[in-house]
């Protein structure tokens, strides 16, 4: 296929380090995870990398404004990050690219996850939270091809109250079924802040999951695990949430919401009979997890807004696997590959090297045959520049 456009993804803490008001850094200063220090240098080698990314084929970048940065203290606004994203925006589209921007994508603003209970608390998820969605509609909208408001909602409830692997770092299955249920609401509250501008993306991470025998308990974990990471559909089915725990939640609005649907796709999950998940990188899974996804997306257009490539072999066969599912009738708009450049993982901090080009931007084996399916479409996602809102609103400065 010829119409699908072919990308690369940087995340904040992966690129840039984390943010000093975010609850990331708290962690990091507690001796909980490994220093982020400035990611791959992304931050202040933005423009040669954008650069980089538009001569090897690609025609889009995904990006991730980093709300700890922009309002590192509540209803303070800090005008260098802000001025410092616009600059990376101009460069992109300068180099070619159309930026998706994301707006949760992992850390937080330790004011908002910690201090306000981050998305479980209604007041936190229904004021705070779309007036950041608000402003920075108004503050980078003119660059955006698409906004993604919060990508991976299912790891991001996971890793806080269930797996105990990112701020705050609990084991609490009733904080995590409320904090997804609030991200899941929190879509729709975003929608309304983002609708009328540039296409607005719906983002889940999906994955095949798989029980680790036969046993009758561990095909029962598994089923529930398969409808947990599936959680999302009754949300365009039903206008509700589905979660686990919990009963129904309305959300009506989320019916109509949203022009296209996201996924990042994970590595394969085998689940055993006490229900811990375990993950094994299977890239060929995206052709089945797109099927599934054009069926329960409501004719919504997908497109994959991250998926890691580990090996040269996959490659050759992932993007084939994208086109095929887009021949076969999968409405696919987009593929990202993630991350760009090596960078901070997480708790595996920078042991983890999972780019198209290592740290010192050297390309690698993987790169070569995605680029040159990138290069033969060089397809651009264009957004309807006229319903862009106004590039200079009024503005409060940190300090």
């Amino acid at each position: 296929m010829d119409d699908i456009t072919w990308g690369v993804a940087a995340a904040a803490t992966q690129a840039e380090g984390a943010a000093p008001a975010s609850d990331w850094r708290a962690w990091e200063a507690e001796g909980r995870v490994p220093y982020s220090s400035d990611g791959n240098g992304f931050a202040t080698n933005y423009r040669q990398d954008l650069r980089l990314f538009s001569e090897a084929g690609f025609s889009a970048v995904r990006l991730t404004i980093d709300w700890a940065r922009i309002e590192p203290i509540v209803d303070v606004v800090d005008d260098r990050a802000v001025d410092h994203y616009r600059d990376v925006l101009s460069s992109a589209v300068g180099a070619g690219l159309t930026p998706w921007l994301v707006l949760v994508d992992g850390s937080l603003p330790g004011w908002f996850s910690i201090d306000e209970r981050g998305f479980r608390e209604q007041r936190a998820r229904s004021y705070y939270w779309p007036r950041h969605a608000e402003r920075c509609a108004e503050l980078f909208g003119t660059w955006a091809a698409a906004w993604i408001p919060i990508l991976r909602p299912l790891r991001l409830a996971r890793r806080a109250y269930f797996s105990a692997s990112a701020p705050p770092g609990l084991h609490h299955p009733e904080r995590f079924a409320l904090t997804l249920e609030g991200l899941y609401l929190g879509l729709g509250d975003a929608w309304r802040a983002l609708r009328g501008g540039p296409p607005v993306v719906a983002a889940f991470d999906v994955a095949v999951v798989h029980p680790a025998d036969r046993e009758v308990t561990t095909r029962g974990e598994a089923r529930r695990g398969n409808e947990l990471l599936w959680s999302w559909t009754s949300l365009f089915r039903d206008g509700e949430t589905s979660i686990p725990r919990l009963g129904p939640a309305a959300s009506p609005i989320m019916r109509d919401a949203f022009d296209l649907v996201g996924l990042t796709i994970e590595q394969r999950i085998t689940v055993d009979e006490q229900g811990k998940w375990w993950r094994s990188p299977h890239a060929a899974d995206v052709a089945e997890l797109l099927h599934r996804a054009g069926e329960e997306a409501s004719e919504r257009p997908l497109a994959v807004l991250g998926q890691t490539v580990a090996n040269p072999d996959e490659a050759e066969e992932v993007p084939a696997l994208v086109e095929a599912a887009a021949a076969e009738g999968v409405p696919v708009r987009a593929w990202f590959h993630e991350p760009a450049i090596d960078g901070y993982e997480g708790i595996q901090g920078f042991d983890a090297e999972l780019g198209l080009w290592d740290r010192d931007r050297n390309p690698k084996a993987i790169l070569h045959p995605i680029a040159a399916r990138a290069a033969a479409s060089r397809v651009r996602f264009e957004p309807d520049w006229s319903t862009a809102v106004s590039l200079e609103p009024p503005r409060r400065t940190a300090g």
